[in-house]
């Protein structure tokens, strides 16, 4: 699949796009279809690099 993925929270420009294995979906769990996504202010803030960054994981 596709999907952009932030590589080093410093600029925008580390958003790169790339493909990466479907995600396997287990009991309990359901696989949606995204069309459409935006980036917010605090998606641009976490990108520079002005909130912490814990990796490949982002609180929501």
């Amino acid at each position: 699949m596709k999907a952009y993925k932030l590589h080093d929270p410093k600029t925008l420009e580390n958003f790169r796009l790339g493909d990466y294995p479907e995600p396997t979906v287990r009991d309990y769990e359901v696989k949606i279809q995204v069309k459409a996504t935006s980036l917010n202010y605090r998606d641009w803030a976490l990108a520079n690099g002005w909130f912490g960054y814990p990796g490949e994981v982002l609180p929501m």
